[in-house]
């Protein structure tokens, strides 16, 4: 069986395919916080709240989560018109697929905490690895389950009418 130079670039598309919108998404969110904590750096000490938790940082967490259920409904649309005319099972494997950015990002924080034995690491770095290990394992969970959800929505929806 000979591999041909179209099946390469058929399977390469697919893959830009699955990875791209959630690796944009990443990067996206990723350069938000480096903005935020710019922003955060450059409001004076007196008019900074004394409680860690403020309401900058509850306010940057409510823009994340818009952030994220919009990108849901945008990958489920995405893929659901791509890939809606598939089996359900193919869908699953799809949504699976292309989450991998998201269970890439919180392996990595995973490493970072377990492998953090130096004691010249500051605990704010540890703090920071454990939170977003955390976090994106939330996230990869709900990305997850909501796509696929979605997605299992459509077909039904579908085979309804």
């Amino acid at each position: 069986m000979n591999i041909t130079l179209e099946q390469i670039y058929s399977a390469t598309r697919s893959l830009l395919r699955f990875f791209l919108p959630a690796t944009v998404f990443i990067i996206l969110c990723t350069g938000i916080f480096v903005a935020f904590l710019t922003c955060l750096q450059l409001i004076p000490d007196s008019q900074k709240p004394p409680v860690t938790i403020s309401t900058y940082c509850l306010g940057f967490l409510i823009l994340f989560i818009v952030l994220e259920v919009a990108f849901i409904f945008f990958e489920a649309t995405f893929l659901r018109k791509h890939f809606g005319h598939k089996k359900l099972s193919t869908q699953r494997f799809i949504v699976f697929l292309s989450g991998i950015p998201f269970y890439t990002v919180e392996i990595l924080f995973i490493l970072t905490f377990v492998y953090s034995n130096d004691p010249n690491i500051p605990a704010a770095a540890l703090f920071v690895s454990a939170v977003g290990s955390l976090g994106f394992f939330i996230l990869s969970c709900v990305y997850f389950f909501l796509t696929w959800f979605l997605l299992k929505c459509s077909t039904t929806i579908t085979l309804q009418q």
